[in-house]
């Protein structure tokens, strides 16, 4: 394995810096574990659903499908039990994922994927 491209910190991070120092960051890639990996490529219809309903303000409407990909032994959840359902997985994870729900920004690839960006940023402003 190659040794991690910034000393002293965790595999996968990257630290950086804009305006000359400025603004310092990291950034971290890491692997998600396989049962959330499932669960967002299953409810990957769900996802949009609460993205688009987030978006146009609207109240949901149970009466739309939202099957998704057929991932083996992964159930289909309902948008209002979506966001209870992934905390939960987090929490079985381990304790590096606990907790982590509240603080996604986004998912991926094209906003509904099974990837997540975290900001793990003390008091940044969660919605």
């Amino acid at each position: 394995m190659a040794p991690p491209k910034s000393q002293g910190q965790k595999r996968g991070t990257i630290l950086g810096s804009v305006q000359s120092g400025l603004v310092d960051f990291s950034i971290r890639a890491v692997p998600l574990p396989t049962d959330v990996t499932n669960f967002l490529a299953a409810n990957m219809r769900t996802l949009k659903r609460l993205q688009r309903d987030r978006r146009q303000g609207q109240a949901e409407d149970d009466s739309e499908d939202i099957s998704g990909d057929n991932v083996e032994g992964v159930e289909v959840v309902k948008p209002e039990e979506f966001w209870s359902t992934l905390e939960d997985l987090l929490q079985k994870a381990g304790r590096e994922w606990a907790g982590l729900a509240d603080q996604i920004w986004a998912f991926g690839p094209r906003r509904v994927g099974p990837n997540m960006l975290i900001d793990r940023t003390e008091g940044a402003p969660r919605s």
